[in-house]
């Protein structure tokens, strides 16, 4: 789990920022960075090879996550809490795996 950690905290950087320039609103940016993280979270052991460049791995994840999204029905709408948006699925689960609260997934 702390190598995990230790992955998210030094790519998340990176990979957030690629993200910005993808057409995505914020909201459904940060549902697919966190399915992303899943993703690669279960996966993690099938790319071993040497070379590996894990951001470029992680934000084609995120590509193709969101070229789903684009091409696939619309989801219903979430319910929203008066607070603003409820966490989606994998945002929460993220934030387990993480050991953080939902509102603050990025690395300190």
């Amino acid at each position: 789990m702390s190598a995990f950690i230790e992955l998210f905290d030094r790519t998340y950087p990176a990979v957030r920022t690629a993200l910005t320039t993808l057409p995505i609103d914020g909201d459904r940016r940060d549902d697919v960075l966190a399915a992303s993280y899943l993703e690669v979270w279960w996966l993690a052991g099938c790319r071993t090879e040497p070379g590996l460049d894990v951001v470029e791995w992680i934000i084609g994840i995120a590509r193709r996550r969101i070229g789903d999204t684009r091409l696939g029905p619309t989801s219903p709408v979430e319910p929203v809490e008066a607070a603003g948006r409820t966490p989606g699925y994998a945002l929460r689960e993220l934030a387990a795996l993480l050991c953080r609260p939902v509102g603050t997934l990025e690395p300190g």
